[in-house]
């Protein structure tokens, strides 16, 4: 538990120094209004001003040109940056110079109108993302705000004030702002400054004092502002519920997502978005499907898209697993006959989940555009193959009927044959209305081929509720097949992504480094999508080599440009999205993703490259588990940095509680030895002629037996640490085994002479290929092991004998008493030192560690065994020397 402890304790303070060591993003300041013209430029330049005198390197990124006087007067004095001169239909534009403020790189910079539309889209299409490049960059940002120009009041400001704002600013952007300065100004006053000509010329202020400057309309954007200022405030405190928002495709959903995102700042909640695909209309709303979505990313939301016909049962059960205190759905304004046919879908959510809150905004229903039946177009081939089919069934039916009427068959019998072809033309067919197509075509068929008078339209009266019957058990039924057939669908498109996510997860979990990693994950990739991926990985804020995984088609080391490599770089060090379907830099080849790490906000971990400009254009579901693939190895390679970090750490806590134990080891060690051989010395050196001849021997002795004891520790020591340096080298040459036994013999302890050794060498000639200086030095710890934990008069035999491998055994045989089971998973570890009655001074546990590194490094395998009846024996194997010739 205590080394535990310190190892946690020492990691902690590992990520404690890196976070120290993090480059610091620079922090947002905004000047917020309700209102042009209600001073919030003229206070950022005052601001500015200020920090210029306090010594700060301030510049003007970009000033939108007013023209007023007082605010050109404040800026004067400060550096300013030029602006990029942009063509904009057949005219010459100013815009903020985005490079060149990065290159020149200032403390503070000053970026007037944070919600400014780029008219040069070449790399972002909004300001506020040139000041997050800033920010990241380090760059302390000064900005100006409008309260109508935060997204979630968009729907706001056009239902109350009629007013359709087009630029706007995502509220994360906002409620994330390092500072928010308010500068508020009376109504009163600010159209008393309108009407002196001080915001715009006598022109302009005379159109907006009747247009968006009514007193009605400042007086509520103040109030809007105020209470934007106090909601932020409030929803500095952690979230403690959770808000889901029902996104669909509809263009009224964009109100519902808005209303969300401020009930969601208000109760201070977590914003969720869920959309349920059940693969009807999904064409027709894409893209607005997918402006949708994006909207609801921009405003907070973690979208999830689920997969199914049964939308109630899915959001109750996402709503239960989420633990959801709040949802947020829109409801369109139908007719009877539309909510007669239609389930609702918050009766269902009142019965499955009554718990929790439901929030229902009216939708505003658009009239959509009816699609011709017929159309020349390629993309319409599909409906004319499924007319082509209706018709086909319809004329089986019929002459299938025909058939039965020639053998007398009831018309029961024939009607039930029009309602299976109904079902099968549901089965087949794509869209409702060619069940509906079918169903009238069966009236008419079944009138003019069964009914009296034949070949004729001309029907009883009487057959009036049949053919009622007939439309409406076979539209019902068509219904149900239909719905049957898109569950079916859908069940197997969710099998197929449970599928693929099981089988990416189950390989990424299984993959032991980052290479198989990216390997797995692009190769799924790429047999997804179908196109060209690349992944690269980060080394802190640059490009390592790249992973290319191509789609057949392109070369691989053509399949992405340095102009795209420029794109990835930028990714990877905003860790932002980029490229094709973004709002940055949309006009690349490739959509590059970042793997981020939350503990790193600098750089990316990496950034995959998708190249779907190359290819089809994949749906909604495909590019969504395309996401979720790269989340899985987003996971899989912070658990590979994290296991790394985290054997670095465990690595250093054993380093150091090594070094501990060494100092104390020897500390403690050399202390015995060095205090007896100063204590021996000093009698010789004052008393030496005061003592008898016998009694200087012994002090000698003494001194001499601790010396040696030193040496070899000295000896041990350096050479364990060549072992851990890496730096121990084998020289290998021939050596007799005889002459190695005897080099050890001869520089064993002084207490060898009191036991009994032996050497037994199968033959003479017996020659090994190794090391002998190494091989001798194992030889002298094992003995003087031996010599050491058996008591005197034990014997010890040293054998040595081929085998039948071309490899010689040697082995080290003593008599003395066996070695504990608990002692024997131990007795090679470094620093373990046994107990036993026998021993002297105890050693510091190096020998027989060294012992095993050695033998290990010059080809063999140290092992002990306990002898019966008694007895313990160390053994090893060591390769034989062959001459080349032979």
């Amino acid at each position: 538990m205590q080394e535990d402890s310190s190892t946690q304790n020492l990691l902690a303070q590992i990520k404690k120094t890196q976070a120290k060591e993090r480059g610091k993003r620079g922090r947002l300041k905004i000047f917020f209004g309700y209102a042009a013209g209600v001073g919030k430029t003229f206070a950022m330049l005052e601001e500015a001003r200020e920090l210029k005198i306090e010594g700060y390197d301030v510049v003007i990124g970009y000033l939108e040109p007013h023209d007023r006087p007082e605010t050109a007067q404040l800026a004067e004095g400060l550096e300013q940056l030029p602006p990029k001169r942009v063509q904009h239909q057949g005219l010459q534009v100013n815009e903020f110079d985005l490079e060149a403020a990065l290159k020149r790189k200032p403390t503070f910079i000053l970026v007037d109108e944070l919600a400014h539309s780029n008219v040069d889209d070449q790399k972002h299409s909004k300001r506020y993302q040139d000041i997050a490049e800033l920010l990241n960059a380090g760059i302390n940002v000064y900005s100006t705000l409008n309260v109508q120009h935060l997204e979630s009041l968009n729907s706001v400001i056009d239902n109350l004030l009629h007013v359709a704002v087009t630029e706007t600013v995502p509220d994360y952007i906002f409620d994330n702002a390092d500072e928010i300065k308010l500068v508020d100004l009376e109504p009163k006053d600010l159209t008393m400054r309108l009407q002196l000509g001080k915001i715009y010329s006598t022109v302009h202020a005379r159109k907006a004092l009747n247009n968006f400057f009514k007193m009605n309309n400042l007086t509520y954007l103040r109030e809007l502002a105020l209470r934007k200022m106090t909601m932020r405030l409030a929803h500095r405190k952690k979230a403690s519920e959770r808000l889901l928002v029902c996104i669909s495709g509809a263009p009224s959903n964009r109100r519902v997502i808005r209303t969300a995102a401020q009930l969601a700042h208000a109760f201070s909640c977590e914003l969720s978005g869920i959309y349920i695909s059940d693969d009807q209309d999904e064409t027709a709303h894409s893209q607005q499907l997918t402006e949708n979505i994006r909207l609801a990313e921009l405003l907070g939301a973690k979208v999830a898209t689920l997969y199914g016909a049964q939308k109630g049962e899915l959001i109750a059960e996402y709503a239960k697993e989420k633990e959801i205190s709040k949802i947020v759905l829109g409801a369109s304004q139908t007719t009877w006959l539309e909510e007669l046919w239609r389930e609702d879908i918050v009766e269902q959510l009142n019965t499955l989940i009554p718990e929790i809150d439901k929030f229902v905004i009216t939708e505003k229903k658009h009239r959509k555009k009816r699609k011709k039946l017929f159309s020349v177009s390629l993309n319409q081939v599909a409906n004319l193959s499924d007319l082509l089919k209706t018709f086909a069934i319809l004329t089986g039916c019929s002459f299938l009927g025909l058939l039965l009427k020639e053998i007398g068959s009831n018309d029961v019998n024939i009607v039930l044959l029009y309602i299976l072809g109904v079902m099968i033309n549901a089965l087949v067919t794509h869209g409702k209305r060619y069940s509906l197509f079918y169903s009238f075509a069966m009236l008419l068929l079944y009138d003019f081929l069964f009914t009296q008078p034949l070949a004729s339209f001309q029907s009883s009266p009487n057959n009036l509720l049949t053919f009622i019957v007939m439309f409406l058990v076979a539209f019902l039924s068509s219904s149900w097949t239909t719905k049957l057939r898109k569950q079916g669908i859908l069940d197997a498109q969710r099998a197929y992504r449970t599928e693929i996510l099981l089988k990416t997860n189950r390989l990424l979990q299984r993959s032991p480094s980052l290479a198989e990693i990216y390997q797995v994950t692009g190769e799924q990739l790429r047999e997804l999508l179908k196109c060209p991926v690349c992944i690269f990985p980060g080394n802190q804020e640059n490009l390592s080599m790249p992973h290319f995984f191509g789609d057949g088609k392109d070369n691989q080391a053509t399949t992405i440009t340095t102009t795209e490599q420029a794109i990835v770089l930028w990714v990877l060090r905003n860790r932002k999205r980029a490229g094709f379907g973004t709002d940055t830099l949309p006009k690349a080849d490739y959509l590059h993703l970042p793997l981020n790490d939350p503990e790193e906000p600098r750089y990316a971990l990496a950034v995959v490259s998708l190249g779907l400009k190359k290819s089809v254009h994949p749906d909604s579901f495909t590019l969504d588990l395309a996401y979720s693939i790269c989340d899985e190895c987003e996971q899989a390679v912070l658990r590979i940095k994290n296991l790394k970090q985290k054997n670095e750490g465990e690595a250093l806590a054993r380093q150091e509680k090594l070094r501990a134990n060494l100092l104390r080891g020897i500390s403690h060690d050399l202390r015995t030895p060095l205090t007896t051989i100063s204590g021996n010395a000093d009698i010789l050196l004052h008393s030496e002629y005061e003592l008898e001849e016998t009694q200087r021997k012994e002090l000698y002795h003494s001194i001499y037996n601790d010396a040696t004891w030193l040496i070899n520790l000295v000896e041990n020591l350096l050479a364990m640490t060549k072992v851990d340096e890496g730096s121990l080298k084998v020289k290998r040459r021939p050596e007799l085994v005889e002459d190695i036994f005897q080099a050890a013999l001869s520089h064993l302890s002084a207490n060898a002479v009191k036991h009994t050794l032996e050497t037994k060498i199968e033959s003479q000639m017996l020659i090994l290929d190794t090391d002998g200086q190494l091989i001798t030095q194992v030889l002298i710890n094992i003995i003087n092991n031996a010599i050491q934990y058996t008591p005197t008069g034990s014997k010890i035999i040293l054998t040595a004998n081929s085998t039948a491998n071309g490899r010689a055994q040697i082995s080290i045989y003593n008599d003395g008493p066996h070695i504990d089971e608990q002692a024997m998973t131990k007795i090679f570890e470094l620093f373990y030192s046994g107990n036993s009655i026998y021993a002297g001074r105890k050693g510091m546990g190096i020998g027989l560690a060294l012992c095993k590194s050695i033998i290990a490094a010059c080809g063999g395998r140290l092992e002990v065994e306990n002898v019966q009846p008694k007895g313990v024996r160390f053994f090893f194997t060591l390769p034989l020397w062959r001459d080349k010739d032979e």
